[in-house]
């Protein structure tokens, strides 16, 4: 289990090795395990609503940007095995 704080929060994600990295604003890219790495985006920093959140994961989803409500809905979007 990896323990991240987002935004003064403890969020657990099953996985031994979570990773996440700001790449612009509003935008992350996520890193767990050995799995390809994908990338978040979303919040007012990306200049949406805070809850518009995007999850981008070619493994899973091909080209699509699907939606979520949260960083932490959209990173565990991201983490489907």
């Amino acid at each position: 289990m990896a323990l991240v704080r987002i935004n003064d929060h403890k969020y657990f994600f099953d996985c031994d090795a979570l990773e996440i990295k700001p790449i612009s604003s509003g935008r992350w890219e996520v890193k767990m395990d050995a799995v390809e790495p994908f990338v978040v985006v979303g919040g007012s920093k990306s200049g949406g609503a805070r809850n518009e959140w995007f999850c981008c994961c070619p493994r899973l989803y091909g080209d699509a940007w699907v939606p979520a409500k949260s960083m932490v809905q959209a990173i565990k979007l991201g983490a489907q095995y």
